[in-house]
Parts: C-alpha cells; structure tokens; sequence
C-alpha cells in the first residue's frame, strides 16, 4: 500500500471518513481522499467498535458502594454521639 502524505504538512494520513488532514486541517485533493467504500468499512467499525464499548460498560457489575458514598446523608449538626 502506498503511503499517503497530506501536501500541506508532509505528515501521514491517517485513514478516516474525513476528507481533511487530522494534524493540520487540510483540505485533501481528490487523489488523497479515501473511496466512498473505505469511508463505509471505517465508519461500520467505529460503530461495532462503540457498540462494543457500550456492552461491555452494560455489563459490568456495579462496585461495592463505599461508606463514604453515604456520608452527604449523615448530619453531622444533629448527631449526637454521646462520647464522654
């Protein structure tokens, strides 16, 4: 595969379903921007890619509540520990 390089600032180009340069906001001629097809591939991938993020963070058991998640609940004003 041939190396792409934006024309403006000589680095790679990253393949993404952006027709611009991800370092420098170049706006890419047609030779350098990705078929309409590989734009599809990308774009079906970062959705499985965010659907998987998102049932994996679904399944995850909630963490043991810690005390101090209860502690907003406790009013210290009115607390009467009877310590002598």
């Amino acid at each position: 595969m041939q190396k792409r390089e934006c024309p403006q600032c000589n680095r790679n180009l990253l393949d993404s379903i952006v027709d611009k340069c991800m370092y420098c906001g170049f706006v890419l001629p047609e030779n350098l921007k990705l078929s309409d097809e590989k734009k599809e591939i990308i774009e079906k991938r970062l959705n499985e890619a965010h659907e998987e993020t998102q049932r994996r963070h679904k399944s995850k058991k909630p963490e043991k509540p810690s005390i101090f998640d209860y502690y907003h609940d406790v009013d210290l004003d009115n607390y009467d520990a009877n310590i002598d």
